[in-house]
C-alpha cells in the first residue's frame, strides 16, 4: 500500500527501495529529484503492524515505529553517500549484477549512482505508518509520544514528518 502511495504522491519520484528488514534504513526509502528546484527529497518510510486487529489508542503500537523514524533520521548527519552505500548493500552487493529487483519498487540500481553524484539541497520525507493507531481514539499519551517523535526528526533532518494510521 505505502509503495503505491508513495509512487502517487510524488509525481518526480526517481526510485523507491523496499529496505524491509534487519538494519534497514526504513522500510521505504525514495529519493525525488527537482531539477528545477535543485533538491534531492529522501522519503524515508517507517511501518509497523498493529498489535491487534482493530484501530485504538494503544501507546506500544507507536513505540517500535516511532523508535524506527528517529533512528532513521541519522541519514542526514551520514550523507547521501554513507545512505546510497547501504542500499547498495541491502540490495545485494557492488556489482550491479546481483541486484534482487524485487526490492526495488521503481527505478534502476544505477540511479542511486546519479543520486549520489548529485549536487542538490537535500530534504526529508519522514513517514511513520501504523495502522493500530485511530485518529479518533487518540489521546494524549499518543500524541505526546508523536510529538516527541517530530521534534526530534525536525531537529535531525529539517524535514517534515507524516503520520498515517486509521480513521
Amino acid at each position: 500500500y505505502m509503495a503505491n502511495y508513495i509512487k502517487k504522491k510524488y509525481e518526480d519520484l526517481l526510485i523507491l527501495i523496499d529496505d524491509d528488514g534487519p538494519h534497514e534504513s526504513a522500510d521505504l526509502v525514495g529519493f525525488v529529484v527537482d531539477k528545477v528546484k535543485k533538491t534531492l527529497t529522501i522519503i524515508l518510510v517507517h511501518c509497523k503492524f498493529s498489535s491487534k486487529k482493530t484501530p485504538g489508542a494503544r501507546v506500544k503500537d507507536l513505540y517500535e515505529v516511532c523508535g524506527q523514524a528517529a533512528r532513521g533520521a541519522k541519514w542526514r548527519s551520514k550523507g547521501i553517500s554513507k545512505l546510497v552505500a547501504h542500499l547498495k548493500r541491502r540490495l545485494g552487493d557492488e556489482d550491479t549484477s546481483n541486484y534482487k529487483d524485487y526490492k526495488l519498487e521503481k527505478g534502476q540500481p544505477s540511479d542511486l549512482d546519479a543520486i549520489q553524484d548529485s549536487h542538490y539541497e537535500i530534504k526529508f520525507d519522514t513517514y511513520i505508518v501504523q495502522p493500530g493507531l485511530s485518529k479518533k481514539q487518540c489521546g494524549e499519551d499518543q500524541l505526546l509520544l508523536l510529538a516527541s517523535a517530530e521534534s526530534y526528526i525536525f531537529h535531525e533532518t529539517k524535514g517534515a514528518f507524516y503520520v498515517i494510521c486509521s480513521k
